[in-house]
Parts: C-alpha cells; sequence; structure tokens
C-alpha cells in the first residue's frame, strides 16, 4: 500500500473513530479493559508498557488502576525526539505530565530496557485481521519494537471495532502485533508468539 493511500485511510479510519459518542467511547473502553485485563493475566505479564489516551483513542485508566493495585509494574511512553521513544515508570496519576507533541507521559526519566517489558498495549488508528497495526505515521512503536531485546514483548493492540480494516496491508517495517482487542472480541495473530 503506497504511504498516501495509508495516509488517507489514516485520515478516515481516525474520523471514524472521533465519531464514536462520548458514552459508547466510554463503554467501550470499558469493555476493552476487561479484555486487557485479563489477556496480562493469561500472559503472565508482571511489568507492563501502555498509553495514555489522547483524543479519541481508547482510555485505558481502568487497567493503570488495575496495575498499580495488583503490583505490577506500569511503564508510559516518553518521547525523546523525532527519531524515538523511551519507556518510563508511572506510578501514579500524580506523576502525568505533558510532553514532546503534547502527549501525556510520566515526569520519571527511569528508562526500563524493552527486554524487561512482558506486553505492551499499544494504541492503533487502524488494523486488520492478521493483526497488523496502522498507527500515526511517525513509527514510533515500529522502531522501538524492532530492537531485538523488544522480540519477547507480547505486543496488544487496542482499539474500537470500527478501526478494522481488511484491505489493510502492511509495509515492510511495521511490527505486527500478538492480538488485537477491541470492545466484542480478541483477534489473535495467525503468527503471534502465543
Amino acid at each position: 500500500m503506497k504511504e498516501l493511500d495509508k495516509d488517507a485511510l489514516r485520515q478516515n479510519l481516525k474520523l471514524r473513530r472521533d465519531q464514536i459518542s462520548t458514552i459508547n467511547k466510554q463503554q467501550f473502553s470499558e469493555a476493552i479493559s476487561i479484555r486487557a485485563i485479563r489477556k496480562i493475566l493469561d500472559e503472565n505479564s508482571l511489568v507492563i508498557a501502555s498509553y495514555l489516551s489522547v483524543g479519541s483513542e481508547v482510555n485505558l485508566n481502568r487497567v493503570h488502576h488495575w496495575i498499580w493495585e495488583s503490583n505490577r509494574i506500569l511503564l508510559i511512553p516518553k518521547i525523546i525526539n523525532s527519531n524515538g521513544m523511551k519507556f518510563v515508570p508511572l506510578m501514579s496519576q500524580r506523576q502525568i505530565v505533558v510532553g514532546k507533541f503534547n502527549i501525556p507521559t510520566s515526569s520519571s526519566f527511569e528508562e526500563y530496557s524493552a527486554k524487561k517489558i512482558d506486553a505492551m498495549l499499544i494504541p492503533l488508528v487502524g488494523f486488520n485481521n492478521e493483526c497488523d497495526r496502522l498507527g500515526m505515521g511517525g513509527g514510533f512503536y515500529d522502531k522501538f519494537l524492532s530492537n531485538p531485546l523488544a522480540k519477547n514483548i507480547y505486543k496488544i493492540g487496542i482499539g474500537f471495532d470500527t478501526q478494522g480494516n481488511k484491505a489493510f496491508q502492511p509495509s515492510p517495517w511495521d511490527q505486527k502485533l500478538d492480538c488485537v482487542i477491541t470492545e466484542s472480541k480478541i483477534i489473535i495473530s495467525p503468527n503471534g508468539l502465543k
């Protein structure tokens, strides 16, 4: 798929996500959070990388509170520059600050190696039934996950049903997810780790 086509698809899928009502977004985020917690338990994950939602992304606050309450470690991305990001701990909501590109992050600077991360909850703009992810277009997650130290991270895509697109074809550098969780289902990658 040409990059121009991907940009048009990205805009279309973001518009569909933006059109979900506030009530439905809350209900769908709750259903997705319950499935995500079950998946984290299934994978015996203790160190979980997640994200702080922006705009119409799935809100994972319930998952984050559960991670804290169950004595697991919650990591959040911190954009370093236009070429990369690192993951740092978020111990409570009081640590949330606005980072680069106005993306919320943690005030912590303690970087965790990709090797220490058990599971990662990854926001997406679109996905297909093979668990390929269409992101925002910056390549931050693809770059991070292409690191050999990240090979054992269980990659969980997080999105709404409306973001699915069977015609989407990944680029060679796109990192495949192990599963995608929506409000109605969990799609397991045919080539996933588990």
